[in-house]
């Protein structure tokens, strides 16, 4: 077929004369449609776009919005293969497109904050080309719909003739990221950092190569690490983290509970230790007949709401907090 404006003819009947594009049938009707001839050889991400511009949960997708987009060229692609779209079909999930370049999506982009000081996510290249390509790639952690080139961005050389996976290492999660965001990933030899222009740009026309959108989840949980006879478990006693409201200084997330004998499964995993409430250790260590008194810190800046600490001592050593 030749690109450019051509027309189409529907004709419906019991008459054999109408498989003809011309002439007389006996009954029935025939319609006429003016189409578009479109040789499709552009590839598309696939991140909401919502409309004009930027903001939570719109991202510059669409060809109108200046999405990213890539000339497809059989010599460079991510994971198995590039698809082409007339433009782009964003979004919630990300999942319009056949993206598989990620080596382990769930694996790689469910980030926590503090637990990963550089996330790394592992990507299948392939570059046939006689040059070298560049990946670059971006995680929005504010989940602001925009991929910034400084906070947000991590790149890679792929050589002249490269297969296989490559890793990239991010910038560290920041502490208050929390909830849903989007990650970009652009392959191609035509990258400018220093404008950026082409896949070293989070947006606009790259002249090969491939682009795919994924959703990240950040977690949000915090869970206790007391030993399981207290309930502590995934069904046990979790808050949803809110830089706003804490104890002591510092807050970390994890995927689950970590119950240990000596309630400290959360600085096992963590980077440093988050229970950091508690003033004085020693008082906690207590003397029979003692009537127990425990300072804290607590923060609570959630304008209009008052909260409440409460605590709980296993005074008898019943493995229950009564």
């Amino acid at each position: 077929a030749l690109e450019g404006a051509s027309y189409a003819r529907f004709r419906l009947s019991t008459d054999v004369a109408a498989s003809e594009p011309t002439g007389p049938a006996s009954d029935g009707e025939v319609e006429d449609y003016s189409t578009v001839v479109a040789i499709l050889d552009t590839d598309y991400g696939d991140a909401p776009d919502a409309g004009p511009g930027t903001s939570s949960g719109n991202y510059n997708t669409l060809s109108t919005d200046n999405g990213p987009s890539h000339l497809v060229d059989p010599q460079i692609f991510l994971g198995s293969g590039v698809d082409v779209e007339i433009d782009a079909d964003p979004n919630a999930a990300a999942t319009s497109d056949i993206d598989d370049g990620l080596v382990n999506q769930s694996e790689d982009l469910t980030l926590i904050p503090r637990q990963q000081p550089q996330p790394q996510v592992r990507v299948r290249v392939s570059n046939l080309k006689g040059v070298d390509a560049h990946l670059f790639g971006w995680i929005d952690f504010n989940a602001d719909g925009v991929f910034q080139t400084d906070t947000e961005q991590a790149s890679t050389t792929v050589t002249a003739g490269q297969t296989g996976i490559v890793t990239l290492s991010f910038p560290e999660v920041p502490p208050n990221a929390v909830g849903t965001t989007y990650a970009r990933f652009r392959l191609s030899t035509d990258a400018d950092a220093a404008i950026p222009s082409g896949a070293a740009s989070p947006t606009g026309h790259a002249s090969d190569g491939e682009v795919e959108d994924y959703r990240v989840t950040i977690i949000a949980n915090d869970y206790g690490d007391a030993p399981p006879n207290y309930g502590t478990g995934t069904s046990g006693p979790s808050h949803t983290v809110d830089s706003r409201i804490k104890l002591g200084e510092l807050v970390d997330r994890e995927l689950t509970a970590f119950a240990t004998p000596d309630a400290n499964g959360d600085d096992l995993v963590g980077i440093s230790n988050d229970e950091d409430g508690l003033l004085d250790a020693w008082d906690l260590v207590l003397t029979p007949g003692e009537v127990p008194s425990v300072t804290l810190r607590a923060t609570n800046d959630i304008v209009g709401e008052t909260a409440t600490l409460w605590g709980w001592i296993d005074l008898n050593q019943n493995d229950e907090f009564e």
